[in-house]
């Protein structure tokens, strides 16, 4: 009987390092998924464009939404990106994703073409205002791959 105590405070030291032990396994995952999606949303973005304007290259295209279906990506981006063409430009966008903006200039690799929408104007990164109009879609504070 002498041995009862000790064994279950043992028990519950063990017990308590576990859940600490979840407690900081879980925290890492959060963490790793939170700055794995903007540098995949990003990642999309850009094969989004490639797939698109390969796949409009000598064809004679209307104003209207590119699917990834229509170009053959396969694995489909993230579905939350959308892609138009409007006046023969290539617009793809995301809707506010904290860290895509800058995920996407390092993978463009600080391109002009990453663009943010404030004030329902889209800025380049300096500030510098494209006076281009939106289309359909583009929402405050999404982030967009022009070409």
């Amino acid at each position: 009987m002498g041995f009862a105590l000790p064994i279950l405070v043992f028990c519950l030291v063990i017990a308590l390092m576990a859940g600490d032990a979840q407690r900081h396994s879980s925290e890492y995952v959060r963490v790793a998924v939170q700055q794995k999606l903007p540098d995949q949303l990003a990642a999309d973005m850009l094969r989004t464009a490639d797939a698109v304007n390969n796949w409009r290259h000598g064809r004679t295209l209307s104003d209207g939404p590119v699917t990834p279906a229509q170009t053959g990506m396969i694995p489909a981006p993230d579905s939350r990106i959308k892609s138009v063409i409007l006046s023969n430009r290539l617009w793809i966008w995301v809707p506010a994703t904290d860290g895509v903006f800058t995920a996407l200039r390092n993978q463009s690799m600080t391109s002009a073409l990453a663009l943010t929408v404030s004030g329902g104007r889209l800025l380049m990164a300096d500030g510098t205002d494209m006076n281009l109009a939106l289309p359909s879609g583009v929402t405050e504070g999404s982030v967009v791959y022009l070409n």
